[in-house]
């Protein structure tokens, strides 16, 4: 097998271990790594407080053009501002309830 055919094997597996269900867009299941942090976080290099907000990880197929778009957790629809693919296969979505 392929370095990117072993990858995109264990980010399946990785999912199917601790992912949760979701709905993206309204339409699409989707498992998802989610994240909604209660606490801020203390930024070690400016000493400053960095608030983190609710996000989720998933493969990055799963999500096309997720920027604007909604991802659906829990019950609680999320709105998706911004999509980070980390070229693994796998992207980080910043999400808001606003």
């Amino acid at each position: 097998m392929s370095f990117s055919t072993d990858a995109i094997t264990d980010v399946a597996a990785f999912l199917d271990e601790f992912g949760e269900a979701a709905i993206f867009n309204s339409t699409s299941s989707v498992t998802v790594i989610f994240d909604n942090p209660s606490q801020p976080i203390l930024d070690a290099e400016t000493g400053g407080i960095m608030m983190v907000g609710p996000q989720a990880v998933c493969k990055t197929s799963d999500v096309p053009d997720a920027k604007g778009k909604t991802l659906k957790i829990n019950d609680v629809t999320y709105n998706i501002i911004e999509a980070r693919a980390d070229g693994t296969g796998m992207t980080t979505l910043t999400l808001s309830k606003d």
